[in-house]
């Protein structure tokens, strides 16, 4: 679900993400010491398509992502129609090239995998990590995020994730009951983009427990993380 329109992309990838990014370009030969999964460097060798089962033969290679993200990896497996390394958030990157039909017109996506090398997290999250959940570290093996090029909708890379009380949220007065969430411990992994967001205590989390917590609506509780987090990719990859 993206908050830009957008028009049937011509073959330079680059020039359609250097209107939401004007730094983006292509790298089609990275450097010796570019620090990038080593089967990136050889994608643009390959023809489109090859580039496409490349790189979703690592997403299906890990169970967690096979099982939590199957309709999500389904949908990519039909409508991916190009991989490829870019440099962008200064930092390399994967960009999915994915297409959806809108009036019976073929329009294009894109969507950013984050370099599961070079993650750039906060210090914080750093020395939190070993205790995020398992399910979602070994999803940052494969990218450090994947999400919307020009919306941000999607799984954060984590230079972008937060605990939630490193905000201020206006909705907290307004509840008929206190949150039921510590804030502290509280991070949001998944945005939509518009206020939304798929958040996980570390501290309770069982049996993937997570909210769905919302800048102007009450907290939704006791929700399936990747439940959640499959249903809302599935989402913004499909709708423009």
């Amino acid at each position: 679900m993206s908050f830009w329109s957008r028009n049937e992309a011509p073959s330079d990838t680059a020039a359609v993400l250097r209107l939401y990014r004007h730094d983006t370009k292509l790298v089609p030969d990275p450097p010796l010491d570019a620090h990038i999964p080593h089967w990136w460097r050889n994608l643009a060798a390959r023809q489109p398509s090859a580039r496409v089962q490349e790189a979703l033969a690592h997403w299906d290679s890990i169970q967690t992502v096979r099982r939590e993200l199957r309709r999500s990896l389904a949908h990519l497996r039909q409508h991916c129609r190009n991989v490829e390394l870019v440099y962008a958030y200064s930092t390399y990157c994967l960009v999915y090239t994915v297409a959806y039909t809108v009036n019976g017109r073929q329009e294009l996506e894109y969507f950013v995998g984050g370099n599961p090398l070079m993650p750039q997290p906060k210090d914080w999250l750093r020395e939190a990590w070993p205790t995020v959940p398992e399910s979602i570290r070994t999803f940052y093996t494969l990218h450090d995020g994947f999400f919307d090029f020009p919306s941000g909708s999607g799984i954060s890379p984590q230079r972008w994730v937060r605990r939630l009380s490193d905000d201020d949220w206006g909705i907290i007065d307004t509840l008929d009951e206190p949150v039921r969430i510590n804030l502290r411990t509280s991070f949001n992994f998944v945005s939509n983009g518009a206020g939304g967001q798929v958040v996980v205590d570390l501290d309770d989390y069982v049996d993937g427990k997570a909210t769905l917590w919302w800048a102007t609506d009450p907290p939704d509780y006791d929700q399936s993380f990747w439940d959640v987090a499959d249903e809302w990719l599935l989402m913004f990859l499909s709708e423009p």
